[in-house]
C-alpha cells in the first residue's frame, strides 16, 4: 500500500482486495487502495465521501459497503457503497445508530451491521439494511 492505515477495512471482490480508510496515525481517511495479487501491485481508486477509521466493510450485491467508524471527533451512522465498474462512491441512508469498531457481513442475502460502540455504549444490537427502500431497520 502506499499510504499506512490503523482501523482499516477490507474486502475482496472480482479478484481485488480492497483497503478502505482507516488512519495514518494522524487522521482518518478518506482514501481507498485496490491490490491487484497478479501484478503484485496496489493502486488507488476513488475516495470515499467521508474519512473513516475502525469502520465496517463488506461486499454486498457487487458493490463494497462502508458503514459507520469514527471521524477525528465522533462515531459515525453514515454509510456509503463503492460501484467498482464505475470507480464511484454514493452515500446510502444512515444506520439508525451511530457504531465504530462495527461489524459488517452479508447472512442469508442481508447485509448485517452487528455491534460496535455509539461514544457512550458498547452495541449488542444489529441493523439491517434494505436497499430496495434503503433504509436500515
Amino acid at each position: 500500500m502506499s499510504t499506512r492505515r490503523l482501523g482499516v477495512a477490507v474486502a475482496v471482490l472480482g479478484g481485488f482486495l480492497y483497503a478502505v480508510g482507516g488512519s495514518d496515525g494522524t487522521s482518518p481517511l478518506n482514501t481507498v487502495e485496490r491490490y491487484n495479487p497478479q501484478e503484485n501491485r496496489w493502486h488507488t481508486t476513488a475516495p470515499m465521501g467521508t474519512r473513516r477509521k475502525h469502520l465496517g466493510c463488506a461486499v454486498y450485491q457487487d458493490m463494497i459497503y462502508a458503514v459507520g467508524g469514527r471521524d477525528d471527533t465522533t462515531e459515525l451512522s453514515s454509510a456509503e457503497r463503492f460501484n467498482p465498474r464505475a470507480n464511484q462512491w454514493s452515500p446510502v441512508v444512515a444506520m439508525t445508530s451511530r457504531r465504530s469498531g462495527v461489524g459488517l457481513a452479508v447472512v442469508n442475502g442481508q447485509l448485517m451491521a452487528v455491534g460496535g460502540f455509539d461514544g457512550t455504549t458498547y452495541l449488542k444490537t444489529i441493523e439491517v439494511f434494505d436497499p430496495d427502500a434503503n433504509t436500515w431497520r
